[in-house]
């Protein structure tokens, strides 16, 4: 959600080009989720979750490392993971709740598991702005977004960035704390033969 706010407001990239860079974050879910699906189904789930949270983690801990002047590989490498991580993570994850349901139960199963992600997705988004308009705040300047897409003064992005970094690596010991949990699961649904 922040990424669109760094890259035209503080780093300078074209709505075009910061377009471009979101759309890499697609490609891990696209890539990663249907193969990690198909395996964990023949494998089981648990090894799947546990990388999956890991590998997303490690892309938000890149991001907690960002500055005003990252270099456009160290962003594509910060979106490129969580993204590769999510894929992994998300068809195992979906299977190893729907085969631990009842049958009966799975549209409502499905539905309940939709809905914390979305619930999910809504809250971390408001959270993650109160962090961000807090560090903007605490600098003694107006926390508004509205003008990063036509660029901010130093100050201001300074404060964002410095926001931003709080929120990744909060992100980051959430992602790690759902591997550890992950791991200490039981094994997770049973492969197929």
């Amino acid at each position: 959600f922040f990424m669109p706010f760094y890259l035209q407001g503080v780093a300078g990239y074209s709505p075009g080009a910061t377009g471009g860079i979101m759309m890499t974050n697609a490609l891990g879910m696209i890539i990663a989720g249907p193969l990690a699906g198909r395996l964990s189904d023949r494998f089981g789930t648990k090894t799947f979750n546990v990388v999956g949270s890991l590998v997303a983690a490690s892309g938000v801990f890149v991001l907690a490392n960002i500055t005003i002047e990252s270099s456009l590989p160290f962003l594509l490498v910060g979106v490129i993971l969580p993204s590769w991580g999510m894929g992994i993570f998300s068809a195992p994850n979906t299977s190893s709740i729907l085969k631990a349901a009842p049958r009966s139960s799975y549209g409502a199963t499905a539905g309940f598991l939709q809905l914390l992600r979305n619930g999910s997705t809504v809250t971390g988004i408001a959270i993650g702005t109160l962090v961000v308009a807090a560090a903007i705040s605490a600098a003694g300047l107006h926390a508004n977004l509205r003008g990063f897409t036509e660029g901010v003064d130093s100050n201001t992005a300074e404060a964002f960035v410095t926001g931003l970094q709080t929120l990744f690596l909060s992100v980051g010991v959430l992602q790690i704390t759902g591997a550890v949990i992950s791991l200490m699961s039981p094994s997770g649904a049973e492969p197929t033969t």
